[in-house]
């Protein structure tokens, strides 16, 4: 026990240090000084800010649940990437066409979420069948623009799999040229054995689908190393590029303020990290375009600002306000609480243009955390423990299990990660044990 906790801030102390180490030559970069309040000429050679994540995995689903002869579980993993294993095997499959089934009503619909002996992705929020043909790499060419957040992989080598609409309560049946063998491709991660698993069931709940975990259950905490992007490498990749011009900065104790003159500009909350790039340049295009079209330019949006994508998956689609919101992902769950409304969010302007937020911190390199399981308590019980408290059921439309972001006590360069249920009350994300004040 005393050699434990004599290892942990050891190695803890180490990895610090190698990231001070690493953010002094960025720091001492004689090409900037982010400290300076004159202005500066840049050019355009300028090179990415980190490897940025593909398309197809920052639209990749984030979770998988399979269902066997007797019941119904999540599975998620720190060690092995079961979907990314599951996707290159159906990047490998051939469409031959695409139908919609009929569905009666939404109790038959659930029927489809429930059915055994079948492997489901799902997705936090409906992506696009044009969008699904380039992460799986597929040609087909009908019903390009129906959303959808579910695959379903029926076992029994059957020669089609379904795509589901939560939200619309349809179903599409893709036929395939074979069967591809899918019961061995199921087995095979199934057989990684590097994985927990949670008991559920597909509910439904005020006309959405749940999915309920069906007992208490325990599940990890983290303990991340954070990288700290320094503003001036954002500033040097995105301002300044137009025929050498200038980059100034404007300065408040909040906030610093970079532009050159051109309808782009960054802004950085100071006490946060928080960042805000603005291009606000007429592109004389409506602000309304289709989801497929908004989530493909979103990602393009990111991959251009350099912005690192590594664990981040797609989230949440506002067509309201034509925003996309971006997420850090651990083990299939989101991180919250790393920005205000999510890691990183794409507004899509009037003019055409955009507004992208998002933080200078990432995460890096896991860490022991050094700290017990956390025990939660199953999906109907959080919601009994709302009501009771006053908290209307109406009012509640998603319910989900995500990881708090919370900064350490030990250091500015490390961050906790301890999972919650985060509840969805009147259309807003909410920490369930802040909801009932016993955070």
């Amino acid at each position: 026990m005393k050699l434990s906790k004599f290892i942990l801030p050891t190695v803890l102390f180490l990895l610090i240090m190698t990231s001070v180490g690493l953010s002094w030559v960025i720091w001492t970069d004689p090409t900037w000084n982010g400290k300076s309040e004159s202005t500066r000429t840049t050019n355009s050679t300028q090179t990415d800010l980190t490897k940025t994540a593909k398309l197809s995995e920052v639209y990749s689903p984030t979770s998988i649940i399979y269902n066997d002869d007797q019941e119904q579980n999540v599975l998620y993993s720190e060690k092995v990437n079961i979907i990314a294993n599951i996707q290159k095997q159906m990047r490998k499959w051939e469409e031959t066409s695409i139908v919609e089934v009929p569905v009666k009503d939404e109790k038959e619909y659930l029927s489809f979420l429930n059915e055994k002996n079948q492997l489901m992705l799902s997705y936090s929020d409906e992506i696009t069948i044009s969008l699904f043909n380039q992460v799986f790499n597929q040609q087909n060419k009908d019903y390009q623009t129906r959303p959808f957040d579910r695959i379903v992989i029926p076992r029994n080598n059957k020669r089609s799999i379904y795509l589901l609409s939560d939200k619309d309560k349809k179903v599409y049946e893709i036929s395939l040229s074979k069967s591809y063998n899918k019961d061995k491709m199921i087995d095979e991660a199934l057989k990684s054995g590097k994985f927990s698993q949670l008991l559920v069931t597909f509910k439904l709940h005020n006309n959405n689908i749940f999915m309920y975990y069906n007992q208490d259950f325990k599940v990890a905490r983290f303990r991340y190393l954070v990288d700290k992007q320094t503003a001036s490498k954002y500033v040097a990749k995105l301002l300044g590029q137009t025929n050498g011009s200038t980059v100034n900065i404007k300065e408040s104790k909040k906030t610093s303020t970079y532009y050159d003159g051109s309808d782009r500009q960054l802004t950085v909350q100071n006490d946060t990290n928080l960042v805000s790039f603005e291009d606000d340049k007429d592109t004389n295009q409506e602000q309304k375009i289709s989801r497929g079209k908004a989530l493909e330019q979103s990602y393009d949006s990111i991959k251009n600002t350099g912005i690192g994508l590594d664990n981040i998956h797609f989230y949440r689609f506002n067509s309201d306000t034509m925003t996309t919101v971006f997420r850090s992902y651990i083990e299939g769950f989101p991180i919250f609480n790393q920005t205000k409304n999510g890691a990183i969010e794409v507004e899509r302007l009037s003019n055409g243009g955009n507004k992208i937020n998002f933080s200078l911190s990432t995460l890096q390199i896991a860490v022991p955390s050094g700290k017990a399981d956390v025990t939660l308590q199953s999906t109907e019980k959080v919601l009994d423990d709302l009501v009771a408290a006053g908290y209307k059921d109406s009012d509640i439309s998603d319910i989900q299990l995500g990881y708090r972001w919370v900064s350490s006590s030990d250091s500015d360069l490390v961050v906790d990660l301890s999972p919650t249920w985060y509840v969805r009350y009147k259309n807003e994300w909410k920490n369930y044990a802040g909801l009932l004040k016993i955070d």
